[in-house]
């Protein structure tokens, strides 16, 4: 068995996908700890109906005993998991960076020419 080793989305430290770490289902995105996924907007499926019903397991629970849906995604009250990339409220360097050339109209070959050239 082989350990991978996983780069935080946050943070961009090195963790082991062996131990703890936090992904969201909706991008893959993946974060070293609960405090740099809370960082990037991560946040886990819950009810807003019910804020106490915070996790899978308690939604079904209740569900199960309390609501007339057969799963609590079919239910107007369930917020499902997501973080700030899969919202577009974040975005990566890489595209930023891309989205600016286009609207520089330059290449990429060119800006790295232009950048040399200027000597900073």
């Amino acid at each position: 068995m082989s350990v991978n080793y996983l780069i935080c989305n946050h943070c961009e430290d090195t963790f082991p996908d062996c131990g703890y770490y936090v992904t969201c289902e909706g991008c893959g995105s993946h974060w070293c700890s609960d405090e740099c996924a809370k960082e990037d907007g991560y946040i886990e499926e819950h009810c807003k109906k019910y804020q106490i019903l915070d996790n899978r397991d308690l939604m079904e629970n209740y569900r199960e005993d309390h609501c007339d849906y057969n799963n609590c995604c079919d239910c107007e009250n369930y917020i499902g998991e997501s973080c700030g990339y899969c919202r577009e409220e974040i975005f990566e360097d890489y595209e930023l960076l891309n989205y600016a050339l286009k609207k520089l109209k330059i290449t990429r070959e060119d800006l790295i020419k232009e950048y040399k050239e200027k000597g900073e």
